[in-house]
């Protein structure tokens, strides 16, 4: 479709459905030298981001789509473009429309203008207008891609490539404005009281500590490529070196296997760009070459970078723990982690350390296998649970691993989840974990196997992923955990850091070392791969119930249910003398018992009743269909009392009858809170 320049005085891109008149809505008319219209960008809020699309003119109407960028050899227009022809100022480039706003405020004595189609964009634009003047970028910062890493993010490292570019092909002389990185712009921000947001540019607030216009006029001009440091120049020699993938079915997108990152058909022409010997662009060369292909992605412990299965090609983007193997009776400095592991974060509590340990020993033995519990950690700080969380990060290898927030799990676009398969949530509160939109996503992560990224710039991937997930806070968690909940373990570490020094002054630094010790890790690693010995009734797809959690999970309970139990613990009704009830029974006495009472919920409903008996972890209904006594009455039938003893009788209406008529009497005992009839533990195959 070929497209033409917006008719004269025709408002039509102004009309519905492109645009909307109400509140965040905007748009940008691009226009060419002539002053014509030749597309137009929207901008508007969703929820807390952005969607921006392009429309352009062409067969008489206007499309929701930029057919400009379709016409082979024309470059797309720089913003602005007729009122730049009229000033003689210098010219300063930002990232997108709206910075282009806010910076005509703060500096007046620069011509400001952008590119369509953002940061990595800028390439295949008519940079042409702006030969010969002095230009000045000043770049977006953003979050670097790179785990753990606190340098610059892609908005300052592709400034510096445009900048590059433009020095280099239209022989300008073009600043790179130094700013600094997310990180320290976000610690600015909170000097003065504010939040900063996931990413920031010269829109947003700007804090009291940076000098906006020094960043400016102190830009320099970045220095150009060596020679040694001009990649790309031998497409050959990268193929013979095995340096890229082509990812049949993600639309034109490249993986390099040198740099760990994926690339689009346009961007990898513009890389040989350099190579004198390609007669044509570095796309198609690469489809007539015989270099690896693959249909999906995956992280599939054992398996090799690529592997097929099942006549599907996968990229493979796991990373097996590589530690030298120890002697089967090789000795273990190992004693002091396991003590910190029971003491510190686990209470002393058996219970509770013999399950982390196992947690441990099943994610390092059966890394194939999808634990579906996450475990969350309380403490008060300082008391070396993130020292915890860099041992185990270490002992899952730290390319498998990423440190998250809670707001990280939905952010639109999430490249951590294409490189990691482990994740240490951090700086967990209740208001976050309450969110259901948080916990949507924690249920997704926790327990699916296939999993949708989106990557800036690039088309969904799916990839065939399970997560194993690790979170910790400083403040006691109150969210809604529920009766037979399998999805959090949660533990509160009781031990303070005071109580923990006062013991030993040197703890923590003996804590560092051991963590920064490859021989410890090493050591580590060995006893829980091949020493440790999960106890089979560990259950990895259900959580471990701590005290810690039954007290979340009670204290979520409505007060009738407390109520009940009560009853029930007492055998305070007549229904509930033997060890079977039945529900309209239980509500007819229950509300006659409780008419007086100020504690009872007085309106009482079968609706209450049967809720009750639903939710409870070791109530059970006997069977589906109602029980036939002896006198010729069917009922439907609860166990509250000597669980493990009816079990067995489960089928048996005979028995349950006898009881009932008083020729089978049973031992009262306490009902066991492990016991739950309709969910038993399953004997799995790694046993």
């Amino acid at each position: 479709m070929i497209p033409k320049p917006f008719p004269d005085g025709d408002l039509g891109y102004l009309q519905p459905p492109l645009y909307l008149d109400r509140p965040g809505y905007l748009h940008y008319l691009y226009q060419n030298e002539k002053g014509q219209s030749l597309f137009c960008v929207y901008r508007f809020p969703v929820g807390s981001g952005k969607k921006m699309f392009q429309c352009s003119y062409a067969n008489g109407k206007y499309h929701k789509k930029n057919y400009w960028s379709s016409i082979e050899d024309f470059k797309l227009p720089l913003w602005r473009v007729p009122e730049l022809l009229k000033t003689k100022k210098p010219i300063l480039l930002v990232e997108g429309e709206k910075c282009v706003l806010a910076a005509d405020k703060l500096f007046p004595n620069h011509f400001v203008t952008t590119w369509p189609g953002g940061i990595t964009s800028w390439r295949g634009k008519d940079w042409e207008i702006i030969k010969g003047r002095e230009v000045t970028i000043l770049p977006d910062c953003d979050k670097p891609r790179m785990k753990m890493s606190k340098g610059h993010g892609q908005g300052y490292i592709e400034a510096i490539n445009l900048s590059r570019w433009l020095n280099r092909n239209l022989k300008l002389n073009s600043k790179v404005a130094e700013i600094p990185t997310y990180f320290e712009i976000a610690d600015l921000i909170r000097e003065d009281n504010k939040t900063p947001g996931k990413n920031w540019d010269i829109a947003d607030y700007i804090p009291k500590g940076l000098d906006i216009n020094k960043l400016v006029s102190g830009a320099v001009v970045p220095p150009p490529l060596s020679e040694k440091d001009l990649a790309y120049t031998d497409i050959a020699e990268d193929i013979q070196s095995g340096k890229w993938i082509y990812l049949a079915r993600t639309g034109c997108l490249y993986f390099d296997k040198h740099e760990q990152d994926y690339i689009k058909e346009r961007d990898l022409n513009n890389l040989y760009l350099r190579d004198s010997q390609l007669g044509e662009n570095a796309h198609k060369f690469l489809q007539k070459q015989n270099i690896p292909f693959v249909h999906r992605q995956t992280f599939k412990p054992g398996k090799p970078m690529l592997f097929e299965h099942n006549g599907i090609k996968y990229l493979n983007r796991y990373k097996s723990p590589s530690f030298e193997p120890l002697d089967k009776e090789a000795e273990l400095d190992i004693q002091f982690f396991r003590d910190h592991l029971k003491k510190a974060i686990c209470n002393d509590d058996d219970y509770t350390f013999n399950n982390f340990e196992d947690t441990i020993a099943f994610d390092i033995q059966f890394p194939e296998k999808n634990r579906t519990h996450a475990v969350m950690i309380y403490s008060q700080p300082g008391t070396g649970k993130t020292m915890l969380f860099k041992i185990l990060e270490k002992l899952y290898h730290e390319d498998n691993c990423s440190w998250l927030g809670l707001e990280q799990l939905t952010e639109k676009f999430r490249p951590h989840m294409l490189d990691s398969n482990v994740l240490f949530v951090s700086e967990i509160d209740s208001s976050g974990i309450d969110n259901k939109k948080v916990q949507a996503q924690l249920q997704n992560l926790i327990a699916d196997d296939k999993f949708r990224v989106e990557v800036k710039g690039v088309d969904h991937i799916k990839i065939e992923c399970h997560f194993t997930i690790w979170g910790s806070t400083n403040e006691p968690i109150s969210f809604k955990a529920v009766q037979g909940d399998r999805r959090y373990s949660y533990i509160e570490a009781e031990t303070r850091k005071h109580e923990i020094l006062a013991a030993d002054p040197n703890y923590f630094k003996t804590l560092l070392e051991f963590c920064n010790n490859p021989q410890r890790i090493r050591e580590l690693y060995h006893y829980y791969k091949n020493v440790h010995k999960i106890r089979r009734k560990y259950d990895p797809y259900h959580c471990f119930v701590t005290s810690a959690k039954q007290d979340l999970v009670n204290a979520n309970k409505p007060e009738y249910y407390h109520y009940i139990d009560r009853l029930v613990e007492d055998q305070s009704l007549d229904c509930l003398k033997l060890d079977f009830i039945n529900a309209n029974e239980l509500y007819e006495q229950t509300a006659k018992w409780g008419f007086d009472d100020d504690l009872c919920f007085t309106k009482w409903t079968r609706k209450h009743i049967r809720r009750y008996l639903m939710d409870s972890e070791f109530h059970y209904r006997v069977s589906k269909e109602p029980v036939r006594l002896s006198s010729g009455k069917r009922v439907r039938l609860w166990c509250v009392r000597n669980h493990d003893y009816w079990k067995q009788f489960i089928d048996n209406h005979d028995a349950i009858d006898g009881h009932l008529n008083g020729l089978i009497n049973t031992k009262p005992v306490q009902p066991q809170s492990t016991f739950n009839l309709n969910n038993e533990r399953k004997q799995h195959e790694y046993f």
